[in-house]
Formats: C-alpha cells, sequence, structure tokens
C-alpha cells in the first residue's frame, strides 16, 4: 500500500510544485506588465501636459512681441498652468531678453529670471534638481520674449497619478545626469526583492521611473511551495524502502554471487533472493541454468579444442616435412648433375624453398603460444643457410645479420623470406659482391613498424647489366612488395634496398 501511494503522490506532487511556479511566474510577469503599464501611461500623460504648456506659452509670448491684446493674458496664463487648481507648486513667469519681466511668478525664489533666461531654442523641457521640479521654457518667433513653467515634486507627484501603496512605491526623473525624486523613497541596498520600470518622456530627454517594493513572501506562499516538495521527499523515501526491500538487497546480494563466478562453476542463488520478486528469483534461477550450460559447454569446447590442436600441429609437420623433402629433392638433383649453370639454378631454388621451410618451422615452434614469427631467429637462420648454399667456386661473401627482438605475423614473415633470398641471390649471383647486410630495426614507439634493409655491393645498377634475369628479379620483387602492402624503395648511393613492415610489439599480439 506505501508503495502504491508513493507511486500516485510523486506525480501529484510534481504538477502541484510545477503548477504552484508556474502561478508564481505568471503573477511576476502580470505584475511587470501593469508597472511598465503605469509607467507608460504616466509619461504619456506627463508628456501630453508638457505640450500643452509648451502651445500655451508660444501663444502667450507671441502675442506679448506682436503687441497682441487680449486681455489679461498673464492671469490666464497663471490659470492654465495650474489646471484650475491652488497648485502651490506652480510657478509661470514671462520675460524680455533684456531682463524685464512682463508676468511675475508667484514665487521669486523659486523660478527666477536667470532661470527663464538660460533658454537657447525655441522650446525645452528640463529637470530642475535645485528645487525639485521641471522646467518648461518657450520663446517667442524672435526669441524677444521667453516664458517658464516649474512643475515641483508635490504637482508632478499629483500629475502622474502615482499614489502611496503601505509606503513601497517611489517615481523619480532623470535627465543628463540630473535625478529628482517624487512620492516614497526606497532604500534599494536594504531590500532585493524591487521591481521596476521606466519610460521616455517623449522627446524631452527625460526619463520617468517607478519602482515598487514587493511585499516579503507570505506563510501561504511559503506553504504552496514547500508542500509538493515535503510530499515528493515522504513518497521518495517510502518508495525507496520498498524498492530497497524487494530488489536492491536481492540483486545486490545475486550481484555478488554472480562477480565471483569461476568459467566451470555453477552459480548457485543467494537466500536472500527468495524474499525478493518473483522477477529477480527467476533470474537468480536463470543464471544457475545459465552457468550450469555454460560449463556443459566449455568441457565440449575443450576437448574440441584439443582436437584441433593436434589436427593443427599434424597439418603444419606434414607442411614442414613436404618443404624438407622437395629441398632435398633440389638438392639431390643439383649434386646429379655436371653443368654449373643448372648447379646455380638448383640452388637459387633450394635458396627459396629453404626460406620458406625456415618461416614454417618457426611458425610452427611458436604455433601454440600464438606470438607470432620471432624475425631474429627467423633471419639468422635464413643467413645460414644463404652462407651454406654459396658455390664454392665463388669468392667468399660476408653475410651479417642486424635484428631488433620483434615478432611479425605469418603474413609478413613469408614475403620477408622470400624478399631476403632473392635479393641474397642477386648478391650471391654477382662474384663482385663481398658482403650482404641484413637489418631489422624496429621505429620508435608508438609506431608499429620495423625498417628492413638489405644491403649489398651488387645492388650496384652501374655494374650490372640489364638481362631476362633482372627484369625477373625485379618482377619478384614488387610482387613481394605489393604483398607486404609497402613500397621496396632503392638507395643507389648506398647500394641498398628498404622496406617498412608490420610488426608485433607485444608477443601476445597478433593481426587481425
Amino acid at each position: 500500500m506505501f508503495f502504491i501511494l508513493a507511486i500516485a503522490l510523486l506525480p501529484l506532487a510534481v504538477i502541484a510544485l510545477v503548477a504552484t511556479l508556474k502561478s508564481i511566474n505568471t503573477a511576476e510577469v502580470q505584475k511587470q506588465q501593469l508597472l511598465t503599464a503605469a509607467v507608460e501611461q504616466s509619461a504619456g500623460k506627463l508628456q501630453a501636459q508638457i505640450t500643452a504648456i509648451k502651445t500655451a506659452q508660444s501663444l502667450t509670448v507671441n502675442s506679448i512681441a506682436h503687441n497682441i491684446t487680449i486681455g489679461d493674458i498673464c492671469g490666464r496664463m497663471q490659470i492654465f498652468v495650474r489646471g484650475g487648481e491652488d497648485a502651490k507648486d506652480v510657478h509661470f513667469i514671462v520675460v524680455e531678453r533684456s531682463g524685464k519681466i512682463i508676468c511675475p511668478a508667484t514665487d521669486a525664489s523659486q523660478l527666477r529670471t536667470a532661470d527663464a533666461l538660460a533658454l537657447r531654442g525655441k522650446s525645452d523641457a528640463q529637470i530642475f534638481p535645485t528645487v525639485g521640479g521641471i522646467l518648461i521654457r518657450s520663446a517667442s518667433d524672435d526669441g524677444r520674449v521667453i516664458a517658464a513653467t516649474l512643475y515641483g515634486a508635490s504637482y508632478l507627484d499629483r500629475l502622474n497619478g502615482v499614489r502611496k501603496a503601505d509606503g513601497r512605491r517611489a517615481v523619480w526623473y532623470e535627465q543628463n545626469g540630473d535625478t529628482i525624486r517624487v512620492g516614497d523613497t526606497i532604500r534599494y541596498t536594504a531590500r532585493k526583492n524591487i521591481s521596476r520600470a521606466s519610460a521616455a518622456v517623449g522627446e524631452t530627454g527625460i526619463r520617468m521611473t517607478i519602482a515598487v517594493d514587493d511585499p516579503p513572501a507570505s506563510l501561504a506562499r511559503s506553504l504552496s511551495l514547500l508542500l509538493p516538495l515535503l510530499m515528493s521527499v515522504a513518497a521518495a523515501f517510502l518508495g525507496w524502502l520498498v524498492v530497497r526491500w524487494l530488489l536492491i538487497n536481492p540483486l545486490v546480494a545475486l550481484q555478488r554471487v554472480v562477480a565471483t563466478y569461476q568459467p566451470g562453476t555453477v552459480i548457485e542463488p543467494p537466500r536472500d533472493i527468495r524474499s525478493a520478486s518473483g522477477e529477480i528469483a527467476e533470474l537468480g534461477k536463470a543464471f544457475q541454468d545459465m552457468s550450469q550450460h555454460v560449463a556443459d559447454h566449455e568441457e565440449e569446447m575443450g576437448a574440441a579444442l584439443q582436437r584441433q590442436m593436434k589436427l593443427t600441429r599434424e597439418v603444419h609437420h606434414r607442411v614442414k616435412n613436404n618443404v624438407q623433402i622437395m629441398s632435398s629433392l633440389i638438392s639431390l638433383r643439383a649434386r646429379a648433375t655436371d653443368q654449373a649453370d643448372a648447379r646455380a639454378a638448383y640452388a637459387s631454388i633450394q635458396r627459396r624453398v629453404d626460406a620458406l621451410a625456415v618461416v614454417q618451422r618457426n611458425h610452427y615452434a611458436e604455433l601454440e603460444e600464438n606470438f607470432g614469427v620471432s624475425a631474429c631467429p627467423l633471419i639468422s637462420e635464413i643467413a645460414a643457410s644463404l652462407r651454406a648454399s654459396v658455390p664454392e667456386s665463388r669468392p667468399p661473401i660476408a653475410i651479417l645479420v642486424d635484428c631488433d627482438p620483434v615478432n611479425m605475423d605469418q603474413d609478413v614473415a613469408a614475403p620477408v623470406a622470400f624478399l631476403i633470398a632473392e635479393l641474397a641471390d642477386i648478391a650471391i649471383a654477382s662474384h663482385s659482391a663481398s658482403q650482404l647486410r641484413i637489418a631489422l630495426i624496429a621505429e620508435p614507439e608508438p609506431a608499429r613498424q620495423a625498417r628492413l634493409s638489405i644491403t649489398s655491393d651488387a645492388f650496384d645498377d652501374e655494374n650490372t647489366a640489364p638481362s631476362n634475369a633482372t627484369h625477373l628479379y625485379q618482377r619478384i620483387l614488387t610482387g613481394l612488395s605489393r604483398q607486404l602492402r609497402q613500397p621496396l624503395t632503392y638507395d643507389a648511393e648506398a647500394h641498398e634496398y628498404s622496406i617498412m613492415l608490420q610488426i608485433l610489439r607485444d608477443p601476445s599480439e597478433t593481426f587481425a
């Protein structure tokens, strides 16, 4: 029952938490949108008022500049700028460029003549930080008469429609680094949950900002967030207890038994698995049956492997014997002939057969270890066979071997043996050659390659006349290099043939 409740409560808790967070986020977005709309509405209202004041001031100063008498124009202007209210924080003045006051301000200390004469264009609206207001100025068409209206902070507070709300709201205006504040003031360093929105007041360069200090989170809001979390934690804890009792503990016990499994043995399911779910008990029985089948199959495979190894050894043994018989037959035929050319041809063939026999013997010797063919014994044995095959009528030739301890695959060893035999045959056939050097040097790590080089003064192109035999040698060498999948290069100055070979760094490695 606890398990069912945990499964049922977890999705509900997640849904409730997501819904609560979404509603809170939606409320925050709506609050920000309302704040933005409020500041834009207030900025638009102030822009409309500034435009109206500029228009009225322009009509007034142009009438005065052109001596048009339309009654008490100063009095009507005073009533217009105050909006029909007894606004003590609104001041108005009209002066000439000479400094003569035409319409006096209601409070000369608040709006001075110099403030009105500071106008440079036709009209402007400027923050007046010294008295905390906005100064709106207009000049006549000839620039001779100037009118100015000052809206103080208290009038701006009433004009923008922003009202006090439990002391958590502030309004201010900014222009070119100057700032005036109206309404409440918020200490931003002490509070973090503050929302704000700004809007430009037309094209005056003044920017209006409203900031709202959000109330602290209520207890109901905190509980609405914590309750889904508490429900999910409780559901997860109950689910963990049930899962651990029915699944985790039995699986851990079964894992320990499987981890200690050795091929050939039979797995016995642990006792803890009996109290687990039926699926885990069936899994333990499946492991037991599988281990039994593996033990039976291993026994059969071991017997089959022994039979295969015996058959492989027999095949290699027969191949080795056949190659030795071929070499012996060639040797008998060579001794039976009296012609020097025939004996040389038999010797050349026998060198190639002996090279193949050497590869077969080395591969057969390391067959069971599967280490590949050891390069040093292979090349050394080929060199010894080559020394023995040198005719007595020929001047002595020194055959030198320099080899690093590396291993080669059978598919590489056979072409290498034939390549050495072919080049050695050229050197032995040339009576002017005094030395043949065979070197196999491994490349630095991590390259798994070795460089095979065969050097002899018999490889001098200038001293070797072209013939059909030379052309045949070149075809054979080209075919062997293709079999090794590497180019066979010739250095005329060093009288050296060289080729790169794939090797086995670790004796336990084999080519795929």
